[in-house]
């Protein structure tokens, strides 16, 4: 058998020099051998034991053996059938009939039953249900878990879990069993457990076993014989007995040097021949003159019949000084005795309470005698790590601030970094160009689906505001009581009459309607959509609904491939290893698992849905979210709150149902649990047929209505006048001063080769050599497009939005993890903030700060805080107990518990809330531009305004490369964050 990982694996099988090691080989040929030239037989009903280290390759062997891992060559016979010469049919025929195999994992499907999981081999070979559960039913027994049939895997112990697997592959009554670790996941008690009832098994159906284990303990236990594998290759087959005591080699000999002698070798292979026999009648001296010809210390001493009675030693005839004549005046017959078959493990306790040699009787005659011996070996090392990395990172990251803020305050030219002229690109005309000509071409296409959509948003449009208002909000409740529970149809309920009340009734059925034909691609900032938009569809619903298709269908797409890919391997294997077909595989394996990600994507597509519905605002589609932009154009804190309000609740009902569904409960489950009433479908079909009936009860009444925009705009014309020496300390000092102008400045001063230099050599450091390529061209492309000085200037801006919303977030962060009070204060203003428009945040912070790009950047950091503070918070959280006791038990005051432990293991964690923290803060880039923030933001909002697609692309792009970068960036080079040990 052979199995190479690598380019040209044949090939190397016929050429390899056997004297090369696997490093060697690996060196030259970049291919690592897995499996080197291995050959081995199992006899039927005998448990074959695998050992080997980490990478000594037994896991990809037994893989190949049953072909979850494709051998690169070889053979594997069953019966005289070779395993690998089979097609994929009759490979399922063996995996269904004749093998079966148990994971180290487990391999349980966690989305199925106890006994679900039991009939899955029976199920995809489409026998009968009644024989399922009778074959499932006997299994179940064999392994002890009657009773358990209708748990989840995840409510039951490691032990069981593992009988679970072990049953499942049992019921299919294969004739091969493969064992890849199956209990080293397992605690000593439980894998002790486990082994036992494995042999007890074993002993009733003999099945032919190969166990893969680097326990040697465990092969002794389980095993008849044991190979020992190194790096691919067996070096030694024998029983456990023959492999410590006659190691063929060193490598062997080290592999079996720490494993307790006790365990492994028995009495009769240690014990010494007695030389010396006496009777107790025989004299001292005859004694002496025996023990000293045969150089012994001891003698047996023995009965007329020849059985043992006790020792007699040489030093108790020394000491007795002649004074006795006779064997019996110095024998000790209160001496251990043990049988030939006693492992040494039983011998040691006889050896420390003994006083001499250990007499081996077999029959009462002594055959053997053992003395006392013991040995003790332990070795202790040190990690050693650089400690000093970090102190270095953050004084170049000191002086560079430095630099920045005396560049600021000294007012040096801004003029020292600019891209040259003559080398920007004349791109923009033609990208017009190419639209136009487009929308001019392609108006037969687009004309007649901008009129389809219209009319059915006409439609949709007019149904939602026939209905009865009664009817809505009873159908909302009652929705919500069926997917959530009595509180989740309470809060559609009153959440449907509070939009009402504060007069925005018609406004919510026209933005759900654009939400309902939209509900499923951002790449580029939505602004960007609104040129090419405008130009295919012109201003109408159709472009409110492309903007909202193509903004809102990437989270589903992402989250459902990433469910599909992260169905955890093991389980994978084990549908697999059953024989299961690809489409059995996806829909009975896949998506049930996948389902809690899918529903998450749903969930995420339907928010992004609504976060749009400011953005089609601008291209004339009516809603709230057009309510909320005239608030911005008047300045009015009030009527926007209101409506965005509106629009926080109107996604709450949307979101709801969808996040109970992304728990894991399922909405069959959920209808059990909560019933309809029969009396409130007939309560809700008797509003209907009185609303149509009754034309008053269409529209909301306006005497329910009520209005607190005055009160919100007295409160913050109070705020705008009385506490302005605050206000303008936080943005003139902390924002402009120690933030903004210094880093601005240094940007803009910078030499533009300097900047590309810096940008790439950062993003080589945190993310690897593409994300530098990366870097580097979207620079190229800002400075060749013309729009350097305003992608530094937004990238200011992003930068000190970004710095300010990560200190503020992560520390109260901290102190939300740290105090629970706290968390649930903090929780529902984390819980509005997240789902508040874009927009709503800009009307107070321009009542208090004016306009400029301080307000956006302000605005941005108040919009970007909650995902750092939650991440954080939970990363804090989820330290292991065991870790923060250690820490404890060593005296660790709070501070450095969590400055040493907390923060450090929570780090991961904490970099993915800085990573979306940069992503909100990027997407805010366009909105601060509407209030005179500059950038790119403002360039693309211009341009969209006049219809300049070449102008408003070439931004948006520029947005785009800095997301990208600053996103890969802060996911690090291997992962979703930086691992704490990289910045070390």
């Amino acid at each position: 058998m052979w199995k190479v990982f690598g380019d040209g694996g044949p090939d190397l099988v016929d050429s390899v020099d056997p004297a090369l090691s696997r490093e060697e080989v690996l060196a030259q040929t970049g291919c690592v051998l897995a499996v080197r030239d291995v050959s081995f037989h199992v006899r039927e009903g005998e448990t074959f034991v695998i050992m080997g280290l980490s990478g000594s390759g037994k896991s990809t062997l037994v893989r190949c053996l049953g072909r979850l891992v494709e051998p690169t060559r070889g053979q594997v016979h069953i019966d005289g059938e070779d395993l690998l010469a089979m097609s994929k049919h009759q490979l399922r025929d063996i995996r269904r009939h004749k093998m079966g195999m148990v994971f180290q994992h487990f391999g349980n499907f966690p989305h199925k039953r106890v006994l679900d999981n039991v009939v899955y081999g029976l199920q995809v070979q489409g026998i009968d249900k009644t024989t399922q559960r009778r074959r499932a039913a006997e299994v179940i027994e064999l392994v002890g878990l009657s009773g358990w049939e209708e748990r989840y895997p995840h409510e039951l112990s490691g032990g069981m879990q593992q009988r679970v697997g072990l049953a499942r592959a049992l019921a299919v009554d294969p004739e091969i069993l493969l064992f890849d670790e199956p209990f080293s996941a397992l605690d000593p008690l439980i894998r002790r457990e486990m082994q036992d009832q494995l042999i007890g098994l074993q002993q009733m159906v003999r099945k032919t076993m190969v166990f893969i284990t680097h326990d040697f303990l465990e092969a002794l236990k389980v095993g008849d014989r044991v190979a020992i594998m190194k790096d691919g290759e067996f070096v030694q087959i024998g029983s456990p007995e023959e492999l410590v005591s006659n190691p063929v080699n060193d490598y062997v000999r080290d592999f079996t040097r720490d494993v307790p002698r006790s365990k492994v070798l028995t009495a009769r292979s240690v014990m010494t021949p007695p030389r010396v026999h006496v009777t107790a009648d025989e004299g001292l001296a005859d004694l002496e003159n025996k023990l000293a010809a045969q150089e012994c210390e001891s003698a047996v001493v023995v009965d007329e019949q020849g059985r043992f009675i006790g020792f007699a030693h040489l030093a108790d005839v020394s000491n007795s000084g002649g004074a006795h004549s006779s064997v019996a005046s110095v024998m000790r017959d209160s001496c251990p005795v043990a049988e030939p078959g006693t492992r040494l493990e039983h011998l040691i306790p006889l050896a420390i309470s003994g006083d001499g040699p250990i007499a081996i009787l077999e029959n009462g005659r002594c055959i053997g005698t053992i003395r006392p011996e013991a040995a003790m070996a332990a070795l202790i090392r040190f990690l050693r790590e650089p400690r000093y990395r970090g102190i270095l990172w953050a004084a170049v990251a000191a002086a560079t601030y430095l630099l920045a803020y005396s560049l600021a305050t000294t007012n040096a030219g801004t003029e020292f970094g600019d891209w040259p002229k003559s080398w920007e690109l004349p791109i923009q005309k033609p990208i017009d160009d190419i639209f136009e000509w487009t929308a001019d071409t392609f108006a037969w296409f687009f004309n007649p689906i901008s009129k389809v959509i219209d009319t059915g948003l006409a439609g949709i449009d007019t149904f939602l505001l026939w209905l009865p208002w009664p009817f809505v909000a009873a159908a909302a409740s009652l929705l919500g009581f069926r997917l959530g529970g009595r509180w989740l149809g309470l809060l559609c309920g009153a959440a449907t009459l509070f939009i009402g009340s504060i007069g925005f009734w018609d406004s919510a059925m026209l933005t759900l309607s654009i939400v309902g034909v939209s509900v499923i691609i951002a790449v580029l900032p939505a602004f960007v959509y609104l040129i090419p938009a405008l130009v295919l569809f012109g201003v109408s619903g159709t472009q409110g609904v492309f903007l909202t298709v193509v903004y809102s269908i990437p989270p589903v797409i992402r989250l459902t491939n990433l469910g599909i890919r992260q169905v955890p391997q093991g389980v994978m294997e084990t549908a697999h290893s059953h024989g299961s077909t690809t489409s059995q595989t996806l829909f009975q394996v896949q998506l049930p698992l996948a389902k809690s990600s899918i529903m998450m994507g749903i969930n995420q597509t339907i928010m992004m849905a609504v976060s749009m519905v400011i953005i089609t605002a601008l291209v004339g589609v009516e809603g709230l979210g057009r309510d909320v932009w005239l608030s911005l154009r008047e300045v009015n804190a009030g009527e926007g709150l209101e409506s965005g309000i509106a629009i926080v609740l109107l996604a709450i009902m949307l979101d709801s149902p969808q996040a109970v569904e992304a728990a894991g409960q399922s909405l069959r489950n959920m209808a059990t649990r909560h019933a309809l009433p029969i009396a409130g479908v007939v309560v809700t079909a008797f509003l209907l047929i009185l609303g149509a009936l009754i034309g008053p009860l269409r529209d909301f009444p306006d005497a329910l209505t009520f209005s607190m925009a005055g009160p919100v705009n007295r409160v913050f014309d109070w705020m705008a006048v009385n506490l302005h020496f605050i206000t303008s300390w936080v943005r003139d000092i902390l924002f402009r001063q120690l933030g903004y102008s210094p880093i601005h400045t240094l940007l803009l001063w910078l030499p533009w080769p300097a900047s590309m230099v810096i940008a790439a050599g950062l993003a080589q450091f945190t993310a690897g050599w593409r994300v530098a390529l990366l870097a580097l061209v979207g620079l190229a492309f800002a400075g060749a497009g013309g729009v350097w000085d305003v992608t530094m200037d937004t990238l200011s801006q992003v930068l000190t939005a970004g710095v300010f919303t990560v200190v503020v977030g992560v520390s109260l962060g901290v102190l939300a993890s740290q105090s629970r009070a706290f968390e649930l204060a903090l929780r529902p203003i984390l819980d509005t903030m997240q789902t508040m428009p874009i927009f709503v945040y800009l009307i107070p912070v321009i009542m208090l700060w004016g306009v400029g790009p301080l307000v956006g950047i302000i605005a941005t950091s108040v919009y970007a805080l909650p995902p750092v503070i939650r991440m954080t918070s939970l990363g804090i959280k989820e330290v292991p107990s065991q870790v923060i006791e250690t820490a404890q038990s060593h005296g660790s005051t709070a501070l450095q518990t969590m400055l040493q432990v907390k923060i450090p293991l929570a780090f991961p964690t904490i970099m993915m809330g800085v990573n979306q923290t940069i992503i909100m803060v990027l997407a805010m880039v366009i909105i601060a531009g509407l209030v005179g923030g500059g950038g790119l933001g403002q360039e693309v909002f211009i341009n969209s305004i006049w219809l300049r697609m070449g102008h408003g692309l070439i931004a948006g792009m520029a947005i785009v490369f800095m997301a990208m970068v600053l996103d890969r960036m802060t996911q690090g080079k291997r992962g979703p964050a930086i691992p704490f040990g990289a910045l070390r």
